[in-house]
């Protein structure tokens, strides 16, 4: 059996092993944004999350941070 190594692993070593097949990504309503209706209360709340983040360095807000104060606010 061949052992590799993660960090020096090519796509030559994987094409070896497996056969990679991609796929494109299909039109589902939620990715075709131009077709999203966006109330003014909607609008109102983006803002005032875009601008409540933007307060705040990109490296001090890890994961955690992000979900409790841009993705979970969108949720309510």
């Amino acid at each position: 059996m061949q052992k590799f190594h993660f960090s020096d692993i090519s796509l030559k070593d994987l094409k070896s092993i497996v056969e990679l097949r991609q796929k494109g990504i299909a039109d589902y309503r939620w990715t075709e944004v131009e077709n999203i209706a966006v109330t003014e209360d909607e609008k109102f709340q983006l803002r005032y999350i875009t601008a409540h983040t933007k307060r705040y360095p990109a490296h001090v807000m890890n994961e955690a941070t992000l979900w409790a104060r841009a993705i979970y606010p969108l949720l309510q």
